[in-house]
């Protein structure tokens, strides 16, 4: 009698924290495609439109509060340090692979493997050529992306 007890004490205690898990799962999914849909426009936009500055702008003010309760340590210390980079005004390559480490830890929060994901996965999803980028960023993380639209144009002409 009294394991028949524990057992259903433990099955319903399991299934109700796979519930919350599932959950937390659907609204963490939500925050986070919400964040890479605007991220994503953003970088596909081809206007240099103050007023889309202006919304990420708000858009990101309003996301920190969703992530600040929903997201998991790793991906909330990924965007420190990415926004942080960001603000330093450094629009580098290593910004770029700074934003990959946190879809990386995206991913990871809502339990997806990664381990066949390389460095420079995302940026090909992102970046018109991002051969280029990645070329010029192995030699030289450092390089702006000012300097690599500039070496896409100089190939451009050779051509």
């Amino acid at each position: 009698m009294i394991a028949a007890t524990v057992t259903v004490v433990l099955g319903k205690y399991f299934e109700r924290k796979k519930d919350i898990e599932a959950h937390y799962r659907e609204k963490k999914t939500q925050i986070y495609d919400e964040f890479l849909c605007k991220l994503l426009k953003l970088f596909h936009s081809t206007s240099e439109n103050n007023k889309e500055i202006d919304d990420l702008v708000s858009f990101l003010q309003e996301w920190q509060r969703k992530i600040i309760l929903w997201g998991e340590q790793d991906v909330l210390l990924n965007y420190i340090n990415w926004l942080e980079r960001l603000k330093e005004g450094k629009n580098d390559a290593k910004v770029m692979f700074m934003m990959e480490e946190l879809f990386l830890e995206i991913r990871r929060d809502l339990g997806h493997k990664n381990n066949k994901l390389v460095k420079g996965t995302f940026t090909r999803l992102i970046l018109k050529n991002p051969k280029i980028f990645l070329s010029i960023a192995e030699n030289n993380p450092d390089v702006t992306l000012q300097e690599v639209a500039e070496a896409e144009k100089n190939l451009v002409n050779l051509q």
